[in-house]
């Protein structure tokens, strides 16, 4: 598929695969991190990537369809990397995947460390076989 890479200084069609490293290492030499470099598809899907780690899917109208944060300079590049292949769908799971594990896994772990704690220090009967 056919992509556009925006840099802070330039932009580059069809970049490869270092060409497209160099742009994350430029934007991680910026101190502002709101700065931000993007890859475009030819249906129009922005792949933004910003200075603070967070990266933003928007579709061909600029809407935000997903994003994340703390997303890593290797990671960005695999998000990239898939909009080059076509594959959105598989960067949405990847996006929402940390969603899901704010919003669902990690709640749970804390439930469940809590409860421990609790029975841990929850007073014994010293005639219970168990204690």
């Amino acid at each position: 598929m056919k992509t556009y890479l925006q840099t802070r200084r330039a932009g580059s069609a069809n970049p490869s695969t270092d060409e497209m490293r160099a742009a994350l290492t430029e934007l991680s030499g910026s101190d502002a991190p709101d700065a931000e470099t993007w890859l475009e598809d030819e249906n129009g899907y922005v792949l933004v990537v910003f200075g603070s780690g967070r990266v933003a899917l928007l579709g061909p109208d600029s809407e935000e369809i997903c994003h994340r944060k703390r997303v890593s300079h290797d990671q960005a590049l695999e998000l990239w990397q898939l909009l080059q292949e076509g594959r959105r769908d598989e960067i949405k799971q990847r996006l929402a995947a940390s969603a899901f594990l704010k919003r669902n896994v990690i709640p749970g772990i804390v439930v469940l460390l809590l409860s421990l704690l609790y029975l841990m220090n929850a007073p014994h009967n010293s005639d219970d076989p168990i204690a």
